[in-house]
């Protein structure tokens, strides 16, 4: 194996996460639970008494991992790459059934874990380098196409298109109208070498009469366990419109942050309650339960709209692929661990 003992004494969106990732690194993509249990019987036998933090019984840690998967199926639906064998025993991985919301999820899944520690062990780590972050931005502009059904820019530094800041910007709010204009030089006092002023995605959803009104979405994009560091909200959006624009948007912008992160367990509303608390500070946040099927709905609606603008859509396959090496990769050095 490839993993770490199973996580039994910690938050149970963890213990589905480790779950998860047998399923994906065993050799025909299949994990059973009673091989989960079995870690639960080992440490309960080792302490001689139940697993502190876990459940009671060894029944009842089996039920309440069921319980988050069968929440996290429900949410996600066909986003969620993972099912139920025919037996109800086990969880699989079938990858011909994998639609583009699931490669995302897994994506999600698989850069939430970049190092040794809690889920994996050693043997395997993600070679998640920063071109492969940068998907993840891709990811997030798809997602913001999908929340708002409109227009979503990639506007993160670096740029696939090589565009230099005020060039990128000053040909997005061209789109955008409502009068936006965009300076024409950098101000007196600011960056000559400005990346993207922290903000990774714009999207707007095109109003019937192009005036002021329209949903319009600020987000940053944040794959790395920094990301509390990184709100938009407030300084850095006034910021950005105070600075970089002679006229900026009247309609009035969300603040978001994109992450891969899951915040906790469906089933206990823990990831609800930490949602709510972030929200405070971060604006609209989109995380690995919202992403996936956001993010697929906005692929598909670029697809069957000519005049949405949804960036980056090519970078999806070189996603899946990445993935696809990855999983390959996995279940190798499991196979040779064995």
């Amino acid at each position: 194996m490839i993993l770490s003992n199973a996580p039994i004494s910690e938050a149970t969106h963890t213990i589905c996460d480790w779950f998860e990732l047998a399923v994906l690194s065993s050799e025909y993509g299949v994990y059973a639970f009673e091989s989960l249990a079995r870690f639960w019987d080992t440490l309960r036998n080792s302490e001689g008494k139940d697993p502190e933090g876990a459940d009671d019984t060894e029944e009842a840690f089996i039920a309440t991992v069921r319980t988050e998967i069968e929440a996290r199926a429900e949410l996600l639906g066909d986003c969620y790459p993972f099912h139920f064998s025919a037996s109800g025993e086990s969880l699989e991985f079938v990858e011909a059934n994998v639609t583009q919301g699931g490669w995302i999820y897994t994506f999600c899944l698989l850069i939430s874990h970049p190092s040794q520690g809690v889920i994996f062990d050693g043997k395997y780590q993600p070679p998640i380098t920063n071109e492969i972050r940068n998907y993840f931005q891709a990811c997030a502009t798809y997602a913001a196409a999908g929340e708002l059904e409109g227009n979503s820019y990639a506007f993160g530094f670096p740029r696939p298109d090589q565009s230099g800041f005020l060039e990128k910007l000053a040909a997005i709010y061209v789109s955008f109208g409502e009068g936006t204009q965009v300076v024409g030089e950098v101000p007196k006092g600011a960056s000559v070498r400005q990346k993207d002023a922290q903000i990774d995605v714009i999207a707007w959803r095109p109003s019937a009469d192009a005036a002021a009104g329209k949903p319009y979405l600020l987000g940053q994009v944040a794959s790395g366990a920094n990301w509390q560091a990184k709100t938009i909200k407030g300084g850095p959006i006034d910021s950005f419109h105070n600075v970089w624009f002679v006229r900026s948007p009247a309609s009035i912008p969300t603040a978001s942050m994109f992450v891969p992160i899951c915040y906790g367990s469906i089933w206990d509303d823990s990831m609800m309650d930490a949602v709510n608390h972030h929200s405070y500070e971060f604006g609209h946040i989109f995380y690995r339960f919202r992403i996936p099927s956001l993010a697929q709905k906005g692929i598909k609606l670029a697809s069957a709209n000519a005049n949405i603008v949804v960036e980056r859509l090519t970078d999806l396959g070189l996603l899946i692929g990445w993935l696809q090496t990855q999983i390959v990769e996995m279940r190798r050095i499991s196979l040779a661990a064995a």
